[in-house]
Formats: structure tokens, C-alpha cells, sequence
């Protein structure tokens, strides 16, 4: 497991699953690939059970896969052993997805949940009406003492303070007393990369994040909490006309009414799911928009934003848009990010980035852990911007071009927040296409770099003295080649793949083409990236 809990935490977390599971028809078993898409099936819900315990065998080069499933052929292990991998489900990680859910053409099932038990009436649906009903009959025991929320599944529960289960979530007080719903529910679990020897092998991404969380914890006594900001464009399907306004519309709240119906679905639809949207800010390119949610601690803070990311793609796809999170989908427009805000706390509670005697209120431990991020701003760059497009936000106003700091400057790479009695820091690097495990491994790895040694942060907006971010991938690369402390925290076979990779089906992809103009050359981004991220 990646984390361990006790067996009472463990049997309720079970109890928790198993009810969430009566509720869905369907189950995505998928693991994130190094771009953060999701790779895996589609389990119907009699096979769930089975496959939550053997596992799905899935090729295990799967995870360097190229944003258009592109195939590297320059890591020799890779090439020499192309079989399969087992990908063993957490069953802990399982969560609704509503924006996945469908309505079916014929048929509906009905969800009843009692004081007691689950139980589920197939109405019209009686080709399956009995298994329904009598599948793992077992799994479905009585459960009294606790009142949970069935998210995901187009259903209302009767009774109030309802709660949402996610990955190792504790609920409390009774059943809700009825839930009934007309569409085919779905849901999705993460599965873990596992070696020959059954180990989790190094190179699963959640498992790297979780390494490095252990490790502020036992080495520094130090809790991760994050929350992302999320920038993407929404185009109508097949064409680049934005959705709203044509014009540009930088918190502009009347570019959102002709599709405020949309917005609210996409809001509900997240709320279903247990992600909960604190705001919706029109952005500056027209068709551009931003989602914020609040804190979350730990690996959930890299789950929740893998599984916003993909629910946005998802939720526009069904209904004729195309979202992305491109960095610059055209020439003209700001760019999209995916700003990482995050605060280091004690395990009794106490905001560890806070010093309230000092004038900026920032402690010394959040000068070191800022240090750590600005030395090796260069090496992240190339996990935080991922892609060939990611380098034409890079070296903007508003957006970092140097590895600097600041309290509330947007033009730093990182900016501290100290406002409301709270401190946490912005780190402005990842662009929109960042896969947030990456993002999340990178910055513990160079925050924790600093927390042991007797270093602090340069002085802010030293822009003189100050490292250039790369203005390429290439050049990022090479950054990371050159940062072993990078390296060693996140695997060097990690590394190696992702870089490898890479260059293969990214750099090597454009240096192949002779662009005239860089209208062309966005246009080729365009095919490479706008759909798959």
C-alpha cells in the first residue's frame, strides 16, 4: 500500500468502498501516464469486484506513451521486453465520475439505500435485472452507524449532512433512506504499476509523490497541502471559436451568460463527484476560464487535480466543445497555466510557513523551502512545462522568466501570500499541460532539498543575480540532466524514460519539420496537443 492505516481504518475504508460500489454501473481502471492521461478499461460492474483483485495487465511502456499514444522506441527495456504489466487497482482511490455517466436508451435501474443495506431494483432493465441483484450478494452486508452520499449516479439522497466518498474518506452518521436514478453510473479507480516480483515499481507516478510525501513526513514532521489552479480555452468542436464571448474578457462576468447553463452543469456535475468549486473566473483570451477549488492534503491534492483535469476534457467533449489546457492554443491571447498554491503544516495543525513576529510573516522555513524551489527552478521547468508549447508562456509579463520570488508579484516564479492571517506560496511555473504528479514531486523534491540545510532565499525580484528559466524543452532537459538532487529524489529510471521519451515523440517530432511561418508551426501544436491535453 502507499500509505499504511490501521485495520479499523482499513475495514471502514473497505465498507466505504463497497457501498460506493453498489452504486456504479461501470468502473475506468486506469493508471496516469506521464502527460496525465488516463490509460486503463472500462470494467462493467458484474467483473468489478474480480478485477479490483487480480488487477489489469496492461503494457508497461504505457506510462511513456507520447500525448497521441505516440510509441518511443529509444528506451532499450522497453524494446528488448515489450510485455505486459500487471496494474494492481487501490481500491481507496475509487470515485464517482458523473461527467462520465450516460442515459441509457431503454431501461432504468433504481438505487434504494436503507437505514441498513444497499439494494438496487432493475426496472426495465431485466436482461441483467438478476445479477444486479444477486452479485457478490456478499460484498453487500449491513453497514448501521454511517450516512453517505451515492455521488455520480443522477441520484438525490432524502436526508441531510451527506458526505462524498473519496480516497480514504471517513463518513458518519446514518444512510440517507432512498436514491433513484435513470443513467448508467460510472466511476473510476487508480491502479499502481507493479514489478515482476509484485513490488510497486518505481517508475508509478503516484507512488513517487507518495514516497516524497513519507519523507517530509518522518525526516521533517511537515503535511503537503495543495490546491491547483486550473486555466483552459473551450472551443466549439472542429473549429477554434471560443465558447463566450469573442472578445477578450478578463473577469468579465457578462461574457458568461449566454453560457451560464453549461458553466453550473460542469460546476454540479464536479460537486457530484466530491470536487468542489470554490469560483469560476472568466479569463483573459475569449472562450478561457478558471477553476478553483480549495486545499487538499497529501497525494489526494495530485489525485484531485488529475481527476479535474480530465473531468473538464471529458465534460466539454460530451456536448460538442473541445477543452484544453494548452499553454497557447493560438498566436493571439494570454496563455493557461495551472498555478501551484501550497503550504507546509505540522501534524498539530499549525501553518509551518507562518511566522507571525516577522514583518512579512514568513518563518524560516519557508525562506529554505522557497530556496530549494529557486535552485532548481531550471530542472523543474522541463516537468512543470512538458511540452514544446509550454515555452511560448515562458518569459511573458505576467508569467516567470527568471527564478525569482516575491510577496504577491506576478511577474516572480514563486509568490508568497500573506494575506487573511494565512501564508501559503503560488509557484507560477506549471503550465496548463503540467501533469500535477510531476508538478507535485518536483516541487517537494527541491523544497525538501533546502529544509535541511543552512540556507534562505535570495532576495526577492533579484531578476540581476537570478537563474533564466529555460526558453526550450531542449534546454529544460538539459537543466534536468544537469540537476542530480532532482534526480536522485524522483528516480533516475523515472527520469531517463520520461526524457528519453520525450525527445523521441516531442523535439524530435518537430525538428522534422520545416515550418514557413509560425502560424504552421502553431498549427502543428495544435494537431499534437489541443484534443489530448
Amino acid at each position: 500500500m502507499l500509505a499504511s492505516v490501521s485495520d479499523k481504518d482499513r475495514s471502514k475504508e473497505d465498507a466505504d468502498v463497497a457501498i460506493l460500489l453498489d452504486s456504479l454501473d461501470y468502473v475506468h481502471f486506469v493508471v496516469p501516464d506521464i502527460n496525465g492521461i488516463p490509460r486503463g478499461r472500462v470494467v462493467p460492474r458484474r467483473f468489478v469486484r474480480q478485477t479490483l483483485k487480480t488487477g489489469i495487465d496492461l503494457f508497461h511502456g504505457t506510462l511513456v506513451f507520447g500525448p497521441r499514444t505516440e510509441a518511443t522506441d529509444q528506451i532499450e527495456e522497453l524494446e528488448r521486453e515489450p510485455g505486459n504489466r500487471t496494474w494492481q487497482p487501490d481500491p481507496a482511490t475509487l470515485t464517482p465520475t458523473p461527467w462520465s455517466d450516460s442515459t441509457p436508451s431503454r431501461g432504468h435501474c433504481t438505487v434504494r439505500v436503507t437505514s441498513n443495506k444497499v439494494t438496487r431494483d432493475a426496472g426495465n432493465a431485466a436482461d441483467d435485472g438478476n445479477d444486479r441483484n444477486n452479485d457478490n450478494a456478499d460484498d453487500n452486508n449491513d453497514v448501521t452507524g454511517n450516512k453517505i452520499r451515492l455521488s455520480g449516479a443522477g441520484m438525490n439522497v432524502t436526508s441531510s449532512n451527506s458526505k462524498v466518498i473519496r480516497s480514504g474518506q471517513k463518513v458518519s452518521g446514518n444512510y440517507g433512506d432512498k436514491v433513484t436514478g435513470n443513467r448508467r453510473t460510472t466511476g473510476m479507480v487508480l491502479c499502481q504499476l507493479l514489478t515482476a516480483d509484485g513490488r510497486v515499481d518505481d517508475l508509478d507516478l503516484r507512488h513517487v509523490v507518495q514516497r516524497l510525501l513519507n519523507k517530509l513526513s518522518q525526516d521533517h514532521g511537515l503535511v503537503f497541502k495543495a490546491a491547483f489552479e486550473y486555466e483552459f480555452v473551450v472551443f466549439k468542436k472542429d473549429t477554434l471559436k471560443p465558447l463566450g464571448s469573442d472578445s477578450f474578457q478578463l473577469l468579465d462576468v457578462r461574457t458568461t451568460q449566454p453560457d451560464l447553463d453549461l458553466l453550473y452543469e460542469l460546476s454540479e456535475e464536479l460537486d457530484e463527484g466530491g470536487f468542489h468549486v470554490t469560483s469560476i473566473q472568466p479569463e483573459f483570451t475569449p472562450g478561457q476560464w478558471e477553476l478553483n477549488f480549495e486545499p487538499q492534503e497529501g497525494l489526494w491534492a495530485a489525485d484531485f487535480a488529475f481527476h479535474v483535469k480530465n473531468a473538464v476534457k471529458i465534460f466539454f467533449a460530451r456536448r460538442g466543445y473541445t477543452a484544453t489546457f494548452m499553454s497557447f492554443p493560438k498566436l493571439r491571447g494570454s496563455s493557461s497555466g495551472l498555478h501551484l498554491n501550497h503550504s507546509l503544516w505540522t501534524r498539530d495543525g499549525r501553518n509551518a510557513m507562518k511566522d507571525g513576529s516577522k514583518q512579512n510573516s514568513l518563518s524560516e522555513l519557508a525562506l529554505r523551502w522557497n530556496a530549494g524551489l529557486v535552485q532548481h527552478a531550471p530542472a523543474m521547468t522541463s516537468l512543470c512545462c512538458p511540452t514544446v508549447n509550454c515555452y511560448r508562456r515562458l518569459h511573458l509579463s505576467g508569467c516567470p522568466s527568471h527564478a525569482t520570488w516575491s510577496i504577491d508579484n506576478r511577474n516572480s516564479l514563486n509568490r508568497f501570500k500573506t494575506k487573511g492571517g494565512n501564508v501559503y506560496l503560488e509557484s507560477r511555473l506549471p503550465s496548463g499541460t503540467a501533469n500535477p504528479y510531476l508538478a507535485v514531486a518536483c516541487h517537494l523534491a527541491a523544497g525538501m532539498s533546502a529544509l535541511s540545510q543552512e540556507v534562505t532565499s535570495p532576495p526577492p525580484m533579484d531578476t540581476e543575480h537570478a537563474q533564466t528559466l529555460p526558453k526550450s524543452l531542449e534546454e529544460a532537459f538539459q537543466a534536468l540532466e544537469d540537476d542530480k538532487v532532482v534526480q536522485n529524489a524522483l528516480g533516475h529510471q523515472l527520469i531517463s524514460y520520461y526524457v528519453a521519451a520525450k525527445r523521441d515523440y516531442e523535439i524530435k517530432a518537430f525538428n522534422q519539420k520545416h515550418f514557413k511561418t509560425d502560424e504552421e508551426k502553431i498549427a502543428f501544436e495544435r494537431e499534437r496537443y489541443l484534443v489530448s491535453l
